[in-house]
């Protein structure tokens, strides 16, 4: 499961019992989802739930053999979101795994105020490159004051990058940061909107050099930021 979920873009912390799973949770204040097995060496995963809610209101997924309607109810009682009998089929075990997951990472990011980022203020105007920001038109012009022909999302994804050059900024921060309500549906779409902004800017797919991708995390503006004052 963990080189699956690690070949996805996600970062794992394993333990292989309950105890280090506390530690673990005691020591990462940014996790994303938990998966629990019930059977474990040192105890039942049922009575590890209530000391995992009192660490992370992240989602918790039960991943087990037993097929109990019991466990699933005192699971779910507990504090877990999600049960999910594991399959004999690995494939298609895993395959539900990571539907179960990215729906639920999607729910938990989703109801988290967006983040808040001490980002470039002063000037509606950045400079970067041969380009020219404009915030009060929502829109990027070159030297020659020809339009970027960006849409206000792919502006709105642009500017977050730029005012936080040299930060990184992950997939779930950014599409918290520009969604509402009648927005994509799940973060990847953030890669979709990279991909057109890099086209529309000049900035190379293969070798970016102004709008890094930060593998499993997500990206970070790189180049040459300079306010344009009036």
């Amino acid at each position: 499961m963990s080189s699956d979920l690690q070949a996805s873009g996600y970062e794992i912390f394993a333990a292989p019992d309950g105890r280090t799973s506390i530690d673990i949770l005691n020591t990462k204040r940014d996790i994303d989802i938990v998966l629990l097995d019930l059977g474990l060496p040192d105890g039942n995963g049922l009575d590890l739930i209530e000391g995992m809610r009192t660490r992370t209101n992240a989602p918790i997924i039960i991943v087990s053999g037993r097929d109990s309607e019991v466990d699933r109810i005192l699971g779910l009682e507990r504090g877990a979101d999600d049960y999910l009998v594991k399959a004999t089929d690995m494939r298609v075990l895993m395959r539900e795994l990571m539907a179960r997951v990215k729906a639920n990472v999607r729910r938990y990011k989703a109801a988290q105020p967006a983040p808040s980022y001490t980002l470039r203020g002063g000037s509606e105007k950045i400079r970067f490159g041969r380009w020219l920001l404009d915030s009060s038109k929502y829109q990027i012009f070159d030297e020659k004051g020809k339009s970027g022909n960006l849409t206000v999302k792919e502006f709105q994804l642009l500017e977050v990058l730029v005012r936080a050059a040299g930060r990184v900024l992950s997939r779930e921060h950014l599409f918290a940061l520009v969604r509402d309500d009648d927005d994509y549906a799940y973060d990847r779409a953030i890669d979709v909107q990279i991909t057109r902004i890099r086209k529309k800017i000049g900035d190379s797919a293969q070798s970016p050099e102004l709008i890094k991708t930060v593998r499993g995390i997500g990206y970070m503006f790189e180049g040459t930021v300079e306010d344009v004052l009036d």
